[in-house]
Formats: C-alpha cells, sequence, structure tokens
C-alpha cells in the first residue's frame, strides 16, 4: 500500500499550527516567569520597609542620603549599609565600605537585576553580592512632607510621622537612569533640575513601589501623576 505524503498545503498549515502553538507555550512561561519575578520584588519591598519603619521607630528619623564618617571625611552611602551597620540586616549579606558596599540579592528588583549589567563582588562563603548604587530607589524630590514647611529635598533625614499621606508616598520603588538603563538607588517623583533617575517599567509596564503606611503595590505613569502627587515626565521606560 503506497504511504500518504503531506501536500504542500498540508505542510505549511501544520508547521504554521506549531509556530502558534510554541508561540503561545512561550509567551505563556514568559508572563508565569515576570509574574513570580513580580511577587518576589514585592516581598522584597515589604522586607525593605519594614526596615526602614523598624530603624524610624528606634531613632525617630529615616536616612534619605546617609553620610558616615570615615574619620577622614564625611562619605555619602546607601541606606543599606547604615541598616547594615546597625544589624536590621544580616552581616553575612553584605560587604564593603560606607562609599563602595555590596549586598544580596535580596535588595534589588529582580528584573533589574537580572537584565542589566550591575557590578557584583564574590563574598567569602561564595555568595555573589551586588553593587548598592543599583538597590531599590529611595525617592528624593521637592514633594512637601508636612505641610509645606519643609521638603524632602531640602533635608536629609526626616521622620515617617511627619508625612501628611503615607499611603501616597512612594519611598522606594524600582527605579532607573535614563541615560543608562540601570538600576539607581535614588529617584524623583517630581521634576528637579535636569535629573534623570524615575522610576521604571520593571514589571510589565508597572513599577514596584512602597509606601510608609506598609502597603506595596505596582504602578503605572498615570497612577504615579494621579495618586502619589508625581509629574508624568518623571518616569522611565
Amino acid at each position: 500500500m503506497k504511504k500518504r505524503c503531506f501536500t504542500f498545503p498540508e505542510l505549511v498549515f501544520t508547521l504554521t499550527a506549531l509556530s502558534a502553538m510554541a508561540l503561545v507555550l512561550f509567551s505563556g512561561i514568559f508572563h508565569i516567569r515576570e509574574r513570580a519575578k513580580g511577587e518576589l520584588c514585592r516581598s522584597q519591598l515589604e522586607a525593605f520597609g519594614k526596615m526602614t519603619l523598624s530603624y524610624n521607630e528606634t531613632y525617630g528619623t529615616v536616612p534619605l542620603t546617609p553620610l558616615w564618617d570615615t574619620g577622614k571625611k564625611l562619605v555619602s552611602t546607601h541606606n543599606l549599609y547604615l541598616y547594615w551597620r546597625v544589624g536590621l540586616i544580616p552581616k553575612e549579606k553584605g560587604i564593603g565600605s560606607p562609599g563602595n558596599c555590596f549586598f544580596a540579592k535580596d535588595y534589588f528588583c529582580p528584573s533589574l537585576l537580572e537584565r542589566k549589567n550591575v557590578s557584583s563582588k564574590t563574598a567569602s562563603d561564595g555568595a555573589l553580592l551586588y553593587s548598592s548604587n543599583c538597590s531599590y530607589g529611595v525617592r528624593r524630590d521637592t514633594r512637601n512632607v508636612n505641610e509645606g514647611k519643609k521638603n524632602l529635598w531640602e533635608k536629609d533625614y526626616f521622620d515617617l510621622a511627619a508625612l501628611n499621606s503615607p499611603a501616597t508616598f512612594n519611598l522606594y520603588g524600582c527605579a532607573t537612569r535614563r541615560t543608562t538603563g540601570r538600576a539607581i538607588r535614588f529617584y524623583f517623583s517630581r521634576l528637579a533640575g535636569g535629573n534623570t533617575d524615575f522610576l521604571a517599567s520593571a514589571h510589565e509596564g508597572k513599577a514596584g513601589i512602597w509606601a510608609p503606611d506598609g502597603h506595596t503595590e505596582f504602578i503605572d505613569r498615570d497612577t504615579l501623576e494621579k495618586t502619589f502627587g508625581g509629574n508624568a515626565r518623571c518616569w522611565n521606560e
């Protein structure tokens, strides 16, 4: 009995169907991975926020631009270094000096850490630690925090209790620098000079944020402007 072969139209149809199925499959896997990274990011932001609340409760202030006295000069460093030195971050999860410190991936947006070339060092136990310059961004801009008396931009420390509306103040978030696309440790929600460090669409068009009332959420550019008092232009795609 003679075997029947595929005709050319049948072969084209079969290959097209298989390609479509593969596209749907890979798209589904991609979205599952992105959702997983989003949930991890949310969990990490919550942990970051709890550290901040704990520090604020103990010291009555939150460092926005911590200055560390090296004995010779004051060095600007990241909140992470200060939290690490006071024991809020386990000692094994960080290394380095005030202006050059590295931490475990727990304190970085997983999407930005994966997509960007972040400087890293290997700890004594073999764990990979990343530059604090690329950690979650801390908000710095001209938004009033205490009935118009003081701007965040004008001082380096403030008490979270001074916030009039903590639920709509995005203190931490996934942020990048527009010129390089790399994650950045500070960002602006309102325009301040020629800055390019803004919240970024790290999670399918949205940025993860943490507010001092303790909640996290993923916001887009419109939500930044309408709910959190930011400028629509202060956003990196």
